[in-house]
């Protein structure tokens, strides 16, 4: 049997103080090992109870609805329990139905979930991601808001460009046992998706490397954004601190919400017109009209001829 040195044996006598650092050094390492170093340059945390799902059913202030009728509406609209379909659903909804335009970063923290359900107007993907994580939310979906910085921004800061801030807000939702991501912009989403990593590798021009999640809560509120000023101290914070050579971009696959296969009928509210008659058969009803009002309107001619 060899025998251990004496130098290589951990001393008796340690402090706590150094037991403590030592542990703390051994964490680091096994994250750098599974996860990736991204935790260790950042020191990423987030003030979010993941074991507990149901906590984020609760909506925050900013992302309470106050309209009883609203709710009830959004519930018969969409229906619950209809996993991927009724995200789907949902993001159709909040791209179609809402006119989208940029405010550049304006309306940051600005306004409520209220205040959005009752223009239908969007201003850019934090309105997208209050609309997408407040509705689900009360259809029975968990959801967080997820604030990022873009990595290739950060780089460019580093270099010494100062320009715009460059972020993206993204949705975690809790589904079938498991958090999601999902862009409430343009409906792209990550199933296989860890909440410990703050590395997203969605890209969006001109962000060629992904984005860094930085901030996360029920809604921009909660995680302490009132206005686009505190926002771009955070991201330059960031931008300033993180070190770029140690990141290690997860390899996720990126799905759409688009291609998320039908399976039930979306229920039909008032409003909304949702053909129950295959194409077919639409297209024979629109000829046989088209016949008897050009039919119609012939003997109309005659006859107006004659007299």
């Amino acid at each position: 049997m060899r025998s251990q040195k004496n130098s290589d044996r951990l001393p008796v006598h340690l402090g706590s103080e150094k037991r403590i650092l030592m542990a703390i050094a051994l964490t680091v390492l096994v994250l750098e090992v599974t996860v990736g170093c991204s935790f260790c340059v950042y020191g990423q945390t987030w003030n979010v109870d993941y074991d507990h799902p149901e906590k984020y059913l609760v909506p925050g202030e900013q992302s309470r609805i106050s309209s009883e009728q609203t709710i009830s509406w959004l519930k018969t609209k969409f229906g619950q329990g209809r996993g991927m379909e009724g995200l789907r659903d949902l993001y159709i909804w909040t791209s179609q139905d809402f006119f989208h335009y940029s405010a550049g970063g304006r309306n940051i923290g600005k306004l409520t979930i209220d205040q959005l359900l009752d223009t239908k107007n969007s201003s850019g993907c934090h309105d997208d991601g209050l609309v997408f994580s407040a509705v689900a939310r009360y259809l029975g979906y968990p959801t967080i808001m997820v604030e990022s910085v873009g990595l290739t921004y950060a780089e460019r800061f580093q270099a010494g460009n100062r320009s715009d801030t460059v972020g993206h807000v993204f949705v975690e939702v809790y589904l079938t046992s498991k958090w999601i991501l999902v862009d409430s912009t343009t409906g792209e989403y990550i199933e296989e998706y860890q909440t410990s990593n703050p590395l997203i590798p969605i890209k969006k021009p001109p962000i060629e490397r992904g984005f860094f999640a930085i901030l996360k809560g029920r809604d921009t509120w909660e995680y302490g954004i009132k206005d686009l000023s505190e926002l771009i101290r955070q991201d330059e914070s960031f931008a300033e601190s993180v070190d770029l050579n140690k990141l290690s971009i997860p390899l996720y696959e990126i799905k759409s919400l688009n291609s998320v296969a039908s399976e039930t009928t979306l229920p039909q509210t008032q409003g909304d017109v949702v053909s129950q008659f295959p194409l077919p058969i639409m297209v024979a009803a629109s000829l046989v009209i088209a016949v008897l009002g050009w039919t119609i309107h012939r003997r109309r001619r005659k006859t107006m001829v004659q007299i």
